[in-house]
């Protein structure tokens, strides 16, 4: 089986898992441009839908001490903080939590919390550098303040968050700001491929 053909297959996987109760998203957290005043310092937000009395779990991890844990071929880390909105209205928020171990977390840096969802809806998670205000997560970043490695020599950091629905549903989550496949083309294709294999086989 061709690279290619795994990507597009794992990627239908994660698709498919998502709409079904679990999602996990990955991103950066790094110095940026914001809004012409350098530098700012990246609060990444992402976007989600969940459906009435869905109770979700928040995972994040940010943190590597020891190892690659995320697979993208660096050693980075930082020390997160988490928090939840309702449009501008804070919901929740985590800075370091000992329950975010499930995630193959190393450090309690690593952010976590479950919240309770009464009403469906799209809600927004930001992560980012501990010590960032509401104000910084509404609009992305954290001005006048450069990303500095905890762990490493990377001028980024990567991050990894596990959404879980412990109960009810949670679909469409991305990153606001990144340009992702819609979650149901990435199942269409990953379905046709499939298909697509079957057809190649069956013809040997």
């Amino acid at each position: 089986m061709s690279k290619f053909l795994r990507v597009m297959l794992a990627s239908a996987a994660l698709a498919l898992s998502n709409a079904a109760g679990a999602a996990v998203i990955n991103g950066r957290i790094s110095t940026i441009a914001g809004d012409g005043e350098d530098p700012e310092l990246k609060v990444a937000r992402i976007a989600f839908t969940v459906g009435a009395d869905t109770r979700l779990f928040f995972d994040s991890l940010v943190l590597e001490l020891t190892r690659d844990l995320n697979g993208d071929g660096f050693i980075t880390g930082f020390d997160d903080e988490l928090r939840l909105y309702d449009g501008a209205t804070l919901l929740a928020r985590n800075d370091d939590s000992p329950t975010t171990y499930g995630d193959g977390s190393e450090h309690p840096f690593d952010a976590a919390f479950t919240w309770n969802f009464r009403q469906a809806g799209t809600y927004v998670v930001a992560l980012g550098v501990r010590g960032y205000s509401d104000r910084d997560a509404l609009r992305g970043y954290q001005a006048d303040k450069a990303f500095q490695a905890r762990v490493g020599y990377e001028d980024f950091a990567a991050w990894r968050l596990t959404l879980s629905a412990l109960s009810g549903s949670v679909s469409d989550v991305h990153e606001i700001g990144a340009e992702v496949p819609e979650p149901g083309s990435l199942a269409l294709c990953g379905a046709g491929l499939l298909g697509a294999l079957w057809l190649r086989r069956r013809r040997r």
